[in-house]
């Protein structure tokens, strides 16, 4: 999901038909019956698309950064035991806003900051009972001290169980962002209104 694109300004009902394609280079090295890497790599950038008004009062730039996205997969499939462990260092693509110390309306900057992330998830039955969790940090780093969204952590985790034609479903979701700051805390109203967007 890192390295893929969302058009946010279709109005589609399922997300999953929002996602844009990026051309990739992907490798899988099997080790063994059950363990298996994956490689991918991504030239260029394709960011998300977020709607914007065409007739907004202010005036941004847009920044779209260029180089190589990498991400590794480390997978192992087992009878009752599933997991696996990944890394992504690359750019975030879904824009952060920014706004220079005293600019005016036209110093908005939509840019996309650096991203290292890790990641893990597992799955395990128990009997008809089934566990679920994912888990996963990621970093972002804006360039030359622009304001950006915060890092932070989330997780996923839940369990499910068949009966009959049903499949009941119960998850809990947990994020966490030790790094975020009251956008309030802006005193100038340009940069206030970048950091409210990147909140």
């Amino acid at each position: 999901d890192f390295f893929t694109p969302i058009d946010f300004t279709l109005p589609l009902p399922l997300e999953e038909d929002r996602y844009e394609a990026v051309p990739a280079i992907r490798t899988d090295l099997h080790v063994g019956e059950t363990d298996s890497l994956s490689l991918v790599a991504v030239r260029g950038f394709d960011p998300t698309r977020v709607p914007w008004p065409r007739d907004a009062p202010i005036a941004v730039r847009d920044d779209e950064p260029s180089g190589w996205q990498v991400g590794a997969r480390w997978l192992r499939t087992g009878e009752r035991l599933d997991w696996s462990v990944s890394a992504f260092r690359g750019r975030s693509t879904l824009p952060s806003l920014h706004a220079a110390p005293g600019a005016d309306a036209t110093g908005l900057v939509r840019h996309y900051p650096r991203v290292d992330a890790l990641g893990a998830d597992v799955a395990r039955n128990f009997g008809a009972l089934g566990f679920r969790a994912e888990a996963a940090y990621y970093r972002r780093r804006a360039d030359d001290g622009r304001q950006a969204a915060a890092s932070g952590y989330m997780l996923v985790a839940g369990v499910d169980r068949s009966i009959d034609n049903w499949n009941i479903n119960v998850q809990g979701v947990f994020h966490h962002t030790p790094d975020w700051r009251d956008p309030m805390r802006e005193s100038e109203p340009l940069r206030r209104l970048a950091a409210v967007q990147n909140a």
